[in-house]
């Protein structure tokens, strides 16, 4: 069993894999995530709720690299539940536009993929400034820390 994995872009902090989607520094996506969760969880609760991931080991996005990796990931997915982070992963995992905070299941090479569209968590992202998007993912978020994949 595995718990589901947080699938993000990249980190231009560092190409460290222990700091992809980490909860410092204040503003950075997981960060973000991590204050998503209900309130009162600490960061071990979400270490120990997720496993965390980029598509890229590089700083700056870029899309072609990002199509490779997500190429080359895809045969290590099957079977977990992946929580698919923008559209800009979405689209280098080749998988269809989703509603935001979708369950999805899509037949890719390796398989089917066991997926949920979540929008990315950066502060670009004006989806989560209305309150029932961030309370819809509050919820959802709080749901996948109890799930675990087969």
């Amino acid at each position: 069993m595995s718990k589901p994995l947080l699938l993000g872009m990249n980190n231009p902090l560092s190409d460290d894999p222990e700091f992809d989607l980490y909860p410092y520094p204040e503003g950075s996506a997981g960060w973000r995530l991590w204050k998503m969760l209900p309130e009162g969880t600490t960061r071990r609760q979400y270490f120990d709720a997720f496993d965390r991931r980029n598509l890229l080991r590089a700083r700056a996005w870029d899309v072609r690299a990002a199509r490779e990796a997500a190429q080359a990931l895809l045969p290590e997915l099957d079977g977990r539940l992946v929580v698919v982070l923008g559209s800009d992963v979405r689209a280098a995992l080749s998988l269809p536009r989703a509603e935001p905070l979708s369950w999805n299941e899509t037949a890719v090479s390796a398989g089917v993929l066991r997926w949920v569209a979540f929008p990315h968590p950066s502060g670009r992202n004006h989806w989560f400034n209305q309150l029932k998007n961030m309370r819809a993912a509050t919820r959802l978020l709080a749901e996948l820390m109890k799930v675990e994949s087969y």
